[in-house]
């Protein structure tokens, strides 16, 4: 037998087997259809998977406001610093800097919220706390580091996101602050700042309202002034 009889057969071969079953029986097309549905998988049991109408809602995020004051701390003139001091100076500063914001904070019970770089962000429940802590970092800073610090300080309520992170004007009116103030000067928000009473070493010297950049209407500001160094 050729090659090309071969190949005829073989596909007339195939052909009946086709037609017959694989497994040799006369089943028609009706039969092998109803064992393919007889074998296939039964159906999940109704709510097995509820309908996207029925499942629960995405897990929201809540968010608190809550009441907090803020401070923002930069060094004047730090990347000048690093290029005409070299690089181990101003690592040197910049962990005078860190050492001392985490003295104080610990002592006045305030939270060093952010590293921001060559500065921090601080934040605490009382207004007291922050204000003794940042003119005391202050005041360590001017005796001991070759760069001024500067500071903005602002109290009031605020969106807390992810229990670690706060939203609000607040926080911009602090960092504003901040961004304005001269070397070695501390600015206070005061229109929204809770009464209380600072410690004999510390004063605040009204400066009126300023218009500060982000925020709707001008705001009350105070230059906080250190009579003595440090604090007792």
């Amino acid at each position: 037998m050729t090659f090309e009889a071969r190949v005829a057969s073989y596909q007339a071969s195939l052909a009946r087997a086709t037609r017959r079953g694989w497994d040799g029986s006369s089943r028609t097309r009706h039969d092998t259809a109803t064992v393919a549905t007889r074998n296939a998988p039964l159906p999940p049991p109704p709510g097995a998977f509820p309908s996207p109408q029925s499942r629960p809602p995405t897990t929201r995020v809540r968010n608190v406001r809550v009441r907090r004051c803020f401070s923002f701390l930069d060094l004047c003139g730090f990347t000048a610093y690093t290029e005409t001091g070299g690089d181990s100076q101003a690592v040197a500063v910049l962990s005078l800097l860190r050492a001392t914001l985490r003295a104080e904070c610990e002592r006045s019970g305030v939270r060093v919220t952010k590293w921001l770089g060559d500065g921090a962000m601080l934040s605490g429940i009382e207004r007291a706390g922050v204000l003794e802590a940042t003119a005391s970092v202050a005041a360590r800073m001017r005796e001991e580091s070759p760069l001024a610090l500067r500071a903005g300080i602002a109290e009031g309520p605020v969106i807390m996101f992810e229990g670690d992170d706060y939203i609000g004007a607040t926080v911009n009116a602090a960092a504003r602050l901040c961004d304005i103030a001269l070397p070695g000067q501390i600015l206070v928000a005061t229109e929204d700042a809770t009464p209380h009473e600072l410690p004999r070493w510390m004063q605040l010297k009204p400066l009126g309202p300023l218009a500060v950049a982000g925020l709707a209407r001008p705001v009350d500001v105070a230059e906080m002034v250190v009579g003595r160094s440090v604090r007792p």
